[in-house]
């Protein structure tokens, strides 16, 4: 997803990533639960059917936190360009 992309120049998306990987093993732990034990129900098969039925809600909340995020400069990650080495420089320098 292009939004994940954008999210990962943020300091929040290690965050992000891992709650949303940990939110994604509940939903399939319960889903596999259900299918493989005398479970008669699945309390979380509303929010899963929800995530499924309109991921175009999904996409705009995380363009929503990227777009907060990115205003925010604090929360986005440094990037310094690299300067280009010149070997004589380096060799000038230790010697």
């Amino acid at each position: 997803m292009p939004s994940l992309l954008l999210l990962s120049r943020i300091t929040l998306y290690t965050g992000i990533r891992i709650t949303a990987a940990v939110f994604g093993i509940v939903l399939e732990t319960t889903w596999f639960a259900e299918r493989t034990t005398p479970i008669p129900s699945n309390r979380f098969e509303s929010v899963t059917d929800a995530l499924v039925a309109h991921p175009v809600i999904v996409a705009g909340i995380l363009a929503s936190v990227d777009a907060v995020t990115w205003v925010i400069p604090r929360l986005r990650y440094r990037c310094e360009p690299e300067l280009p080495t010149d070997d004589r420089t380096v060799q000038r320098a230790t010697a």
